[in-house]
């Protein structure tokens, strides 16, 4: 993860972040991917169903947690709705809750979890830039979305087009563009995350109480 992290360049408008490009999958397999899920149920535990060797397991304990913390934010926040939220992130009150698109978003991209949690990372980040952003049911469509999809741009080396982080978010090509440029602006194109920081990221995502 951290070897990964400082080999990445920053890009928008639908450019991946990896150094590295290796053959995207085809609109048609990840639209019937999508179309798969949305007949699933989600009575598993795990946001991501793998082989349990030693390199994700902790990865996947790690995003599982998040998910339980972004629900209770979700929660918290749809009581308290004390923000004025930018326009460009607010959408319908969704149905479901952030372990639902968490997984929802794994298995679309297939990424790592660890893309989760460098995602939990910008959307912190994001949340605390200009307090005019929240994760609640309004804009977990987009907001979570767009964190999720720059942690998959700066880990991951297939690339995904924008077209089809728009079929997972549900949401036009032309507002992914737009957020995508928004939010990197907001973190001043920095991506990079050091690995004392990472460190430090895990260890508190560990100490958050149940």
């Amino acid at each position: 993860l951290v070897s990964h992290l400082g080999q990445r360049v920053v890009g928008y408008e639908g450019h991946v972040y990896a150094a590295s490009v290796r053959t995207e999958p085809t609109y048609q397999t990840l639209h019937m991917q999508v179309r798969e899920a949305e007949v699933q149920t989600s009575s598993k535990p795990s946001v991501i169903d793998c082989d349990d060797d030693a390199e994700n397991k902790e990865a996947r304990e790690i995003a599982d947690i998040i998910s339980k913390v972004l629900d209770k934010m979700i929660k918290i926040n749809d009581q308290n709705r004390t923000r004025n939220i930018h326009p460009h992130y607010l959408g319908p009150r969704a149905c479901y809750d952030a372990t639902y698109f968490v997984k929802r978003f794994l298995q679309y991209s297939q990424g790592s979890p660890s893309c989760v949690i460098l995602g939990y990372h910008f959307l912190i980040r994001l949340i605390e830039q200009d307090g005019d952003l929240e994760l609640n049911s309004f804009t977990i469509q987009r907001l979570l979305l767009v964190a999720l999809m720059l942690g998959y741009k700066s880990l991951e080396d297939l690339e995904i087009r924008n077209s089809f982080w728009a079929q997972i978010g549900g949401f036009p090509r032309s507002e992914v563009n737009r957020l995508e440029a928004d939010a990197l602006r907001r973190l001043g194109f920095r991506l990079h995350l050091d690995p004392a920081d990472y460190a430090a990221l895990l260890g508190r995502v560990r100490a958050t109480p149940e």
